[in-house]
């Protein structure tokens, strides 16, 4: 029981801080963008499992890297279109339509890991489309739908795929390994536009404080997920991560000025119930689970998506 409240605080308390990144990241719109976020997000996490896979004589270059590899571009683009909707649309909206990527993950399982979706779990993946139509049409009908809402679909749905390939992946590499791809392939992804950029500067000293505490949020707040994630079952931890979306509606009615509609609310309810109800385990499953070694793997990162 002690383990398990444990589990449970450490997931609360990095839901919190996803959102706190989040809210950095919407304030902060003007003079960050996307690729200099990612960039320092990436390279200190690069650093960071760098010297902790030496500490630990964990060996990270991991088996199956191609896959490894187009995983980590899969995950940074998720990364950098979840980033980018934030700036584009109202915070609570980008997180509720990032947050289909379990619906998202139930479809790419399809094709990728042969995995079977049941009847219900159909029922649920369309009544979370339900609630992101919803949500994208809060407004009035000549302002609704917006090229940030289409971002951040694209973002879900490279985060969904992205987790179905740590299912993939899960069984033969350690979490430094999924974790070391994904910032080392995110690197130089995010490098090469602010390069380009002929025009870019270092930011100044506000900017520069708010690219470091992003990066430290995210290295916590993905070290508490996976050590949440060994304490309780997977379902509840997927539910308790969505907590993102009832903080993120919190943070942008109070910080932001946003508006709060029903359309908005009923939509984030059915993307998050239905998101939980698609995570529950299915028959089957806690055999599944043993076999394959389910309890060592790495929880997805929802700023990565795994």
């Amino acid at each position: 029981m002690h383990r398990g409240f444990f589990g449970v605080s450490l997931l609360l308390m990095a839901s919190l801080m996803f959102t706190a990144i989040s809210l950095i990241v919407k304030i902060t719109a003007s003079t960050l963008g996307p690729w200099e976020i990612g960039f320092a997000r990436f390279l200190f996490g690069l650093i960071f499992t760098l010297l902790a896979a030496r500490a630990w004589k964990r060996f990270i270059w991991g088996q199956h890297r191609l896959l490894l590899i187009v995983r980590g571009i899969v995950s940074t683009i998720s990364f950098v279109c979840l980033v980018s909707s934030i700036q584009m649309v109202p915070l609570s909206q980008a997180t509720v339509l990032f947050f289909l990527f379990p619906m998202f993950a139930a479809i790419h399982g399809l094709w990728l890991n042969r995995d079977p979706v049941p009847f219900m779990d159909w029922v649920f993946i369309l009544g979370g489309f339900c609630g992101a139509l919803l949500v994208s049409w809060s407004g009035a009908l000549s302002n609704g739908f917006e090229p940030g809402h289409l971002v951040a679909l694209c973002g879900a749905m490279t985060a969904g795929l992205a987790l179905a390939m740590v299912r993939k992946l899960r069984t033969t590499n350690n979490p430094f390994t999924l974790y070391f791809y994904f910032c080392l392939i995110g690197t130089p992804c995010c490098l090469a536009p602010i390069l380009r950029n002929h025009q870019w500067h270092l930011p100044s000293l506000v900017p520069m404080a708010a690219l470091f505490v992003t990066a430290i949020l995210g290295l916590a707040a993905q070290l508490m997920m996976n050590e949440g994630v060994k304490d309780v079952p997977a379902h509840t931890g997927g539910m308790l991560l969505s907590t993102q979306v009832i903080f993120a509606s919190f943070a942008g009615v109070v910080f932001l000025g946003e508006a709060m509609t029903w359309r908005i609310f009923l939509g984030s309810v059915l993307v998050v119930g239905s998101g939980a109800l698609l995570s529950l385990p299915k028959k089957g499953d806690h055999a599944q689970s043993r076999k394959q070694g389910q309890h060592h793997a790495s929880a997805p990162d929802l700023h990565d998506s795994a």
